[in-house]
Protein backbone atom coordinates (compact mmCIF):
# COMPACT_ATOMS: atom_id res chain seq x y z
CA UNK A 1 0.00 0.00 0.00
CA UNK A 2 1.35 3.84 -0.76
CA UNK A 3 2.04 6.29 2.13
CA UNK A 4 1.48 9.68 1.73
CA UNK A 5 3.52 11.53 3.61
CA UNK A 6 2.47 15.25 5.15
CA UNK A 7 1.77 17.96 7.49
CA UNK A 8 -1.49 19.00 7.88
CA UNK A 9 -2.72 22.11 6.57
CA UNK A 10 -0.13 22.21 4.12
CA UNK A 11 -0.32 21.55 0.66
CA UNK A 12 -0.10 17.60 1.31
CA UNK A 13 -4.03 18.72 1.57
CA UNK A 14 -4.55 18.42 -1.80
CA UNK A 15 -2.58 15.32 -2.55
CA UNK A 16 -4.56 13.28 -0.17
CA UNK A 17 -7.86 14.90 -1.66
CA UNK A 18 -7.20 13.74 -4.77
CA UNK A 19 -6.33 10.62 -3.18
CA UNK A 20 -9.60 10.44 -1.86
CA UNK A 21 -11.16 11.26 -5.18
CA UNK A 22 -9.83 8.22 -7.04
CA UNK A 23 -10.46 5.60 -3.05
CA UNK A 24 -6.84 5.09 -3.80
CA UNK A 25 -5.44 3.06 -1.14
CA UNK A 26 -3.58 4.85 1.41
CA UNK A 27 -1.47 5.09 4.96
CA UNK A 28 -0.97 8.26 6.31
CA UNK A 29 2.21 9.73 7.69
CA UNK A 30 0.87 13.29 9.74
CA UNK A 31 4.33 14.72 10.93
CA UNK A 32 5.35 18.32 12.14
CA UNK A 33 7.08 21.39 9.96
CA UNK A 34 10.52 22.58 11.52
CA UNK A 35 12.62 25.65 10.13
CA UNK A 36 14.47 22.72 8.54
CA UNK A 37 11.88 21.14 6.78
CA UNK A 38 9.56 18.78 7.26
CA UNK A 39 9.55 16.00 9.53
CA UNK A 40 12.38 14.56 11.77
CA UNK A 41 16.09 13.00 10.54
CA UNK A 42 13.81 9.95 9.80
CA UNK A 43 12.17 11.71 7.10
CA UNK A 44 15.01 12.77 5.19
CA UNK A 45 16.19 9.48 4.22
CA UNK A 46 12.74 8.87 2.61
CA UNK A 47 13.04 12.55 0.92
CA UNK A 48 16.39 14.64 1.21
CA UNK A 49 14.62 17.56 0.42
CA UNK A 50 12.30 17.17 3.37
CA UNK A 51 9.17 19.02 1.48
CA UNK A 52 5.65 17.61 1.18
CA UNK A 53 3.92 15.67 0.47
CA UNK A 54 5.60 12.93 -0.76
CA UNK A 55 3.72 9.62 -1.84
CA UNK A 56 5.81 6.48 -1.71
CA UNK A 57 4.66 3.80 -3.78
CA UNK A 58 6.03 0.54 -5.30
CA UNK A 59 8.01 1.85 -7.63
CA UNK A 60 9.19 4.31 -5.70
CA UNK A 61 8.45 8.21 -4.63
CA UNK A 62 6.98 10.67 -6.01
CA UNK A 63 6.75 14.29 -5.26
CA UNK A 64 5.20 17.28 -5.95
CA UNK A 65 1.28 17.30 -6.15
CA UNK A 66 1.06 17.38 -10.38
CA UNK A 67 3.38 14.33 -10.58
CA UNK A 68 1.13 12.55 -7.60
CA UNK A 69 -2.04 13.48 -9.67
CA UNK A 70 -0.40 11.74 -12.81
CA UNK A 71 0.14 8.31 -11.17
CA UNK A 72 -3.14 8.63 -10.01
CA UNK A 73 -4.69 9.20 -13.38
CA UNK A 74 -2.86 6.17 -15.06
CA UNK A 75 -3.46 4.17 -11.70
CA UNK A 76 -7.45 5.12 -12.03
CA UNK A 77 -8.23 4.98 -15.81
CA UNK A 78 -11.60 4.90 -15.04
CA UNK A 79 -11.88 7.89 -12.88
CA UNK A 80 -10.20 10.50 -15.88
CA UNK A 81 -8.44 13.14 -13.02
CA UNK A 82 -6.90 14.66 -15.90
CA UNK A 83 -8.81 15.61 -18.95
CA UNK A 84 -8.66 13.51 -22.06
CA UNK A 85 -8.79 15.98 -24.63
CA UNK A 86 -5.76 17.52 -25.07
CA UNK A 87 -7.00 20.80 -25.17
CA UNK A 88 -8.04 20.59 -21.88
CA UNK A 89 -5.24 18.76 -20.48
CA UNK A 90 -2.53 21.67 -21.70
CA UNK A 91 -5.47 24.27 -19.61
CA UNK A 92 -5.05 22.18 -16.55
CA UNK A 93 -0.98 22.15 -17.01
CA UNK A 94 -1.34 26.06 -17.41
CA UNK A 95 -3.24 26.59 -14.47
CA UNK A 96 -2.18 24.45 -12.32
CA UNK A 97 1.37 25.77 -13.05
CA UNK A 98 -0.32 28.87 -12.59
CA UNK A 99 -1.29 28.57 -9.48
CA UNK A 100 1.49 26.74 -7.95
CA UNK A 101 3.77 29.44 -9.14
CA UNK A 102 2.36 32.64 -9.18
CA UNK A 103 0.12 32.44 -6.20
CA UNK A 104 1.79 29.68 -3.27
CA UNK A 105 5.17 31.09 -2.99
CA UNK A 106 3.24 34.00 -1.66
CA UNK A 107 1.57 32.40 0.72
CA UNK A 108 5.30 31.08 2.43
CA UNK A 109 5.65 34.72 2.82
CA UNK A 110 2.88 34.78 5.15
CA UNK A 111 3.56 31.49 7.03
CA UNK A 112 6.50 32.16 7.73
CA UNK A 113 7.72 35.69 6.93
CA UNK A 114 10.59 35.31 9.45
CA UNK A 115 12.37 34.00 6.58
CA UNK A 116 12.58 37.42 4.91
CA UNK A 117 12.11 39.76 7.09
CA UNK A 118 13.81 38.38 9.92
CA UNK A 119 11.71 38.88 13.61
CA UNK A 120 10.91 42.60 13.03
CA UNK A 121 7.25 43.18 13.96
CA UNK A 122 6.87 46.35 12.05
CA UNK A 123 8.15 44.35 9.04
CA UNK A 124 5.89 41.13 8.85
CA UNK A 125 2.96 43.89 9.22
CA UNK A 126 3.99 45.56 5.81
CA UNK A 127 5.21 42.17 4.38
CA UNK A 128 1.79 41.08 4.97
CA UNK A 129 -0.25 43.38 4.21
CA UNK A 130 1.26 43.98 0.48
CA UNK A 131 1.51 40.03 0.17
CA UNK A 132 -2.30 40.44 0.88
CA UNK A 133 -3.09 42.13 -1.48
CA UNK A 134 -1.27 40.65 -4.30
CA UNK A 135 -2.82 37.17 -3.16
CA UNK A 136 -6.42 38.87 -3.30
CA UNK A 137 -5.86 40.72 -7.02
CA UNK A 138 -4.80 37.46 -8.56
CA UNK A 139 -7.52 35.87 -6.83
CA UNK A 140 -9.47 37.68 -8.81
CA UNK A 141 -8.74 37.59 -12.05
CA UNK A 142 -9.12 33.61 -11.16
CA UNK A 143 -12.94 34.42 -10.05
CA UNK A 144 -13.41 36.26 -13.69
CA UNK A 145 -11.73 33.08 -15.65
CA UNK A 146 -13.78 30.54 -13.83
CA UNK A 147 -17.07 32.59 -14.10
CA UNK A 148 -20.21 30.60 -13.56
CA UNK A 149 -18.28 27.51 -14.95
CA UNK A 150 -18.55 23.87 -12.38
CA UNK A 151 -15.18 22.93 -12.48
CA UNK A 152 -12.01 24.72 -13.60
CA UNK A 153 -11.00 22.65 -16.22
CA UNK A 154 -13.55 20.43 -18.21
CA UNK A 155 -16.76 18.61 -16.41
CA UNK A 156 -15.23 17.07 -13.46
CA UNK A 157 -13.93 17.88 -10.48
CA UNK A 158 -9.66 17.88 -10.90
CA UNK A 159 -5.92 18.69 -9.56
CA UNK A 160 -6.63 22.41 -10.50
CA UNK A 161 -9.94 22.50 -8.00
CA UNK A 162 -8.13 20.83 -5.84
CA UNK A 163 -5.77 23.12 -5.13
CA UNK A 164 -7.79 26.59 -5.74
CA UNK A 165 -10.14 24.94 -2.80
CA UNK A 166 -6.85 25.24 -0.69
CA UNK A 167 -5.70 28.16 -1.81
CA UNK A 168 -9.10 29.81 -0.79
CA UNK A 169 -9.00 28.12 2.73
CA UNK A 170 -5.49 29.82 3.34
CA UNK A 171 -7.07 33.36 2.11
CA UNK A 172 -9.59 33.01 4.17
CA UNK A 173 -7.42 32.28 6.94
CA UNK A 174 -5.49 35.57 5.91
CA UNK A 175 -8.62 37.51 6.33
CA UNK A 176 -8.88 38.08 2.95
CA UNK A 177 -12.34 39.56 1.69
CA UNK A 178 -12.64 37.03 -0.38
CA UNK A 179 -16.48 36.78 -0.02
CA UNK A 180 -16.20 39.56 -2.75
CA UNK A 181 -15.28 36.57 -5.05
CA UNK A 182 -18.57 35.25 -5.67
CA UNK A 183 -17.70 32.87 -8.55
CA UNK A 184 -14.48 31.12 -6.16
CA UNK A 185 -16.56 30.88 -3.41
CA UNK A 186 -19.54 28.90 -4.90
CA UNK A 187 -16.56 26.62 -5.98
CA UNK A 188 -14.87 26.35 -2.75
CA UNK A 189 -18.90 25.28 -1.60
CA UNK A 190 -18.88 22.76 -4.34
CA UNK A 191 -15.62 21.53 -3.83
CA UNK A 192 -16.31 21.24 0.31
CA UNK A 193 -19.12 19.11 -0.48
CA UNK A 194 -17.52 16.44 -2.09
CA UNK A 195 -17.33 13.28 -0.20
CA UNK A 196 -14.01 12.77 -0.77
CA UNK A 197 -12.86 16.55 0.75
CA UNK A 198 -14.70 15.21 4.18
CA UNK A 199 -12.79 12.15 4.20
CA UNK A 200 -9.28 14.41 3.53
CA UNK A 201 -10.44 16.05 5.96
CA UNK A 202 -11.20 13.67 8.89
CA UNK A 203 -7.30 11.53 8.53
CA UNK A 204 -5.55 14.90 8.03
CA UNK A 205 -7.76 16.11 11.59
CA UNK A 206 -7.85 19.90 10.35
CA UNK A 207 -9.47 21.96 7.65
CA UNK A 208 -6.27 23.21 5.16
CA UNK A 209 -5.07 26.07 7.20
CA UNK A 210 -1.52 26.19 7.17
CA UNK A 211 -1.71 30.16 7.90
CA UNK A 212 -1.44 30.53 11.54
CA UNK A 213 -4.41 32.65 13.02
CA UNK A 214 -3.21 35.62 14.43
CA UNK A 215 0.64 35.10 12.74
CA UNK A 216 0.39 37.92 10.43
CA UNK A 217 -2.71 40.88 9.80
CA UNK A 218 -3.49 41.38 6.44
CA UNK A 219 -5.30 44.32 5.41
CA UNK A 220 -9.19 43.55 5.03
CA UNK A 221 -9.59 46.72 2.60
CA UNK A 222 -7.90 44.99 -0.50
CA UNK A 223 -10.14 45.23 -4.02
Amino acid sequence: MDTLYAVSGTSSFVAALLLEECEHPYTLELMALYPTGAGTADYAKVNPWKQVPALVTERGLITEVIAIAHYLDYSHPERTLIPLDPWQRIQMQRWYSCLSTAIQPYVRCVVRPERFVGDDAAQIRILGEHVGRIIFEKLALINDELGTRQWFIGHEFGPVDALLTTIMSWAERMRLPVKKLSHLQAHSERCRERPAFARAVERHGIVPNIVRSGSVQVATGAA
